[in-house]
């Protein structure tokens, strides 16, 4: 996965909407659809704050390694693939 879609998913699990997580990092929500859009990318203090907001690391952010996010895209896969089968 892109860091932009780990950025995401990873917002989502915590439950927070794009205006909150711009708050806590003091960004705007701009700032924060651009990071998960793919528009922009953070830099490296940037992915150290969102890393410390959604209890993750770095790599969390960068390779999407925790197993909330895997469950996500799973089920993620499994919607697709569904609605594939139906249409």
């Amino acid at each position: 996965m892109t860091i932009n879609q780990n950025l995401r998913d990873l917002r989502q699990l915590s439950g927070m909407t794009q205006e909150e997580v711009a708050n806590r990092v003091g960004l705007t929500r701009q700032a924060i659809s651009g990071y998960e859009s793919g528009r922009t990318q953070p830099d490296l203090d940037m992915l150290e704050k969102l890393a410390a907001l959604y209890e993750t690391d770095i790599s969390g952010i960068l390779y999407g390694r925790s197993a909330e996010q895997r469950k996500l895209r799973a089920v993620r896969v499994a919607a697709v693939v569904t609605l594939a089968a139906v249409l």
